[in-house]
């Protein structure tokens, strides 16, 4: 039963990050609104955008979730970032946003946000991270 249940969970995993995939080759210059998407879905495409980023270089992306800061390294900057649960809050895929406009005051920890940007890859220390570059918070 339990080998069952791995085998269908592992097969839908798959056809999610398939059709993930297959969402982001399909670029018709629209946003990629990952509101509109099943949590599930809008996870499986994170995830894909941070295996796959080529796949979505200068796209825009929207995405709601919770809001989160972090430091990367010690005694440097707050970076801050949107998290996405799946469907079943066990998996989250996240990803850093930096804002256009620094606003007066940042939303509080784990509250949730809608964030709009520009998918970049950047480089620091030898590393490829992924984020939305010129982000603003949406209504």
């Amino acid at each position: 039963m339990n080998r069952t249940f791995r085998t269908l969970f592992t097969a839908a995993a798959a056809a999610v990050l398939i059709a993930g995939s297959a969402f982001a080759a399909g670029d018709d210059g629209k946003p990629i609104d990952l509101r509109s998407m099943s949590r599930t879905m809008a996870y499986a495409t994170v995830y894909d955008m941070q295996n796959n980023p080529d796949n979505y270089l200068g796209r825009t992306v929207r995405m709601s979730g919770s809001f989160t800061t972090f430091t990367a390294k010690p005694g440097g900057e707050r970076c801050t970032a949107c998290i996405i649960k799946d469907a079943a809050a066990c998996c989250s895929a996240g990803m850093e946003f930096s804002l256009a406009e620094k606003p007066a005051k940042l939303p509080n920890e784990d509250s949730t946000i809608n964030v709009e940007g520009v998918f970049a890859v950047e480089k620091e220390a030898g590393l490829a991270f992924t984020l939305l570059k010129n982000a603003r918070f949406l209504p």
